[in-house]
């Protein structure tokens, strides 16, 4: 703990002079001293969070890479230089194809042995939904990989920049949302938690800068736009006699003649992809999946 005291010698006045002098000098002087120890303190803290650079997402649309910044139009390439990008906030991908989420990028900046950010700081939050309706919960992508850095933590004077990403997540957007015709709402927020000695704080990405503390239930992310249309999408070739069934830890299929069959988490992640001959079955956990056969989707749910 930070302590503000007095040093007692021959040339510097004790407390028990201090304590002699005229009532209002002594009150002057004690909020001078009480104002110095808060700016003290203020100071030792103030580095507790870190600084925030920009961040960005990694969307995959018809087959295409992008990378988007979230907030802003900047982002960086893998030696920490920022390059002009697309802003994800109020994109329009218009009708995809495909529309999947790769996952993103979160920098960060810490001062020193006390302050600093890890593999556990970046998670990628996310939800799609027809604009008009309800948003519903967040879904989650950690960014745990150390993707860059310049400098050394250890060192007290340090200042170190770090990248952490994570781009393999593979989700599905087409496939979380299904087939209905409307137009939908792809939302994303990234947290970052920076640790100061044995406390965490965590916000979120506004604009880049840490401005808001990130509560999931009551946060308003960044937003693209898409639409499904009835001629977007894989095109829907009905499969005859097509019967889905379940049973303890699997998941059944049956159809006539050849279909590409897909199943992912309800969350969106590809799990398998096939092309199947007149059936298909997937060992799974107990939980909710999304099986699409031929690009027609249902959720399963395997007890």
């Amino acid at each position: 703990m930070l302590k503000c005291e007095f040093l007692v010698s021959s040339n510097i006045p004790t407390i028990r002079h201090i304590n002699n002098l005229h009532p209002l000098i002594l009150l002057f002087m004690k909020k001078i001293f009480t104002l110095f120890c808060a700016v003290l303190l203020a100071g030792s803290y103030a580095s507790a969070d870190g600084f925030w650079a920009r961040s960005f997402v990694t969307i995959t649309s018809n087959g295409t890479l992008y990378n988007y910044g979230i907030a802003t139009n900047q982002t960086w390439t893998c030696d920490g230089n920022w390059v002009s990008n697309t802003v994800f906030d109020t994109f329009d991908f218009g009708t995809p194809t495909t529309l999947v989420l790769n996952g993103g990028y979160g920098e960060s900046g810490s001062y020193g042995v006390d302050d600093f950010i890890d593999a556990s700081s970046f998670i990628l939050y996310y939800r799609a939904y027809l604009t008009t309706g309800t948003a519903g919960s967040w879904n989650s992508i950690p960014l745990n990989n150390l993707f860059y850095s310049n400098g050394d933590r250890l060192t007290p004077t340090s200042t170190l920049n770090s990248i952490y990403n994570n781009v393999s997540a593979g989700i599905d957007i087409r496939a979380l949302v299904g087939n209905a015709v409307g137009n939908y709402t792809l939302e994303v927020v990234l947290a970052k938690t920076q640790y100061w000695q044995t406390t965490a704080s965590t916000w979120i990405t506004a604009n880049g800068n840490q401005t808001a503390a990130y509560v999931p239930a009551t946060t308003t992310g960044y937003k693209a736009t898409f639409s499904v249309s009835s001629t977007s999408g894989v095109e829907l070739k009905k499969v005859p006699s097509l019967k889905i069934s379940t049973k303890t830890g699997i998941i059944n299929a049956s159809f006539e003649g050849t279909a590409q069959v897909e199943i992912y988490t309800i969350n969106g992640q590809l799990i398998r992809s096939v092309k199947a001959e007149s059936q298909f079955s997937e060992a799974v956990n107990k939980g909710a999946y999304i099986l699409r056969v031929n690009g027609d989707t249902h959720k399963v749910l395997v007890y």
